[in-house]
């Protein structure tokens, strides 16, 4: 995707959207969200209030393991909504819009894009036959860069539920 297509996305998206934040997904503990909104604001310089709505989305769109949808959007553009990829992914998860079928205008809202996110780590793991490690490396890839993206991601996610 070219720069100017995303800044023409970038104008037509819908900024009032982002005031609605999700509730927690049923059984996930209030307490842990907000330590983990907490050491993610400090550790990635972001506002705490953009913090809690990752938290939170990645809680409402992927209930199997919100902290895992956390690491790999950290890992993936250090949590800067508008990154753009050197093959034209956007957003939180650095998803390519014309690979997987999604708006640009969804991918740099963050809420849409940890939903696309969600979605594509979701088939990834289920082609690898429900193992999240290899399930992370087909997010990334294939090969040995893919391999060490899954252990980043992996680490990642550790070190943020520690």
């Amino acid at each position: 995707m070219k720069r100017r297509n995303f800044l023409a996305a970038m104008l037509a998206a819908p900024f009032s959207t982002l005031a609605a934040v999700q509730p927690p997904a049923p059984g996930v503990n209030a307490g842990d969200a907000s330590k983990l909104a907490k050491r993610i604001a400090r550790r990635y310089r972001i506002a705490p209030v953009a913090a809690a709505l990752v938290v939170e989305t990645a809680q409402a769109v992927y209930p199997e393991d919100p902290a895992l949808l956390v690491a790999l959007a950290c890992v993936e553009s250090s949590l800067q909504p508008f990154s753009i990829g050197g093959h034209g992914e956007l957003g939180l998860t650095q998803v390519q819009p014309e690979l997987h079928g999604f708006a640009p205008v969804l991918l740099i809202d963050p809420r849409g894009s940890l939903a696309a996110g969600a979605h594509v780590l979701r088939a990834c793991i289920q082609r690898a036959g429900g193992d999240v490690k290899r399930g992370l490396s087909l997010y990334n890839g294939t090969g040995e860069a893919a391999q060490l993206y899954s252990a980043r991601v992996i680490r990642e996610r550790l070190g943020l539920v520690a």
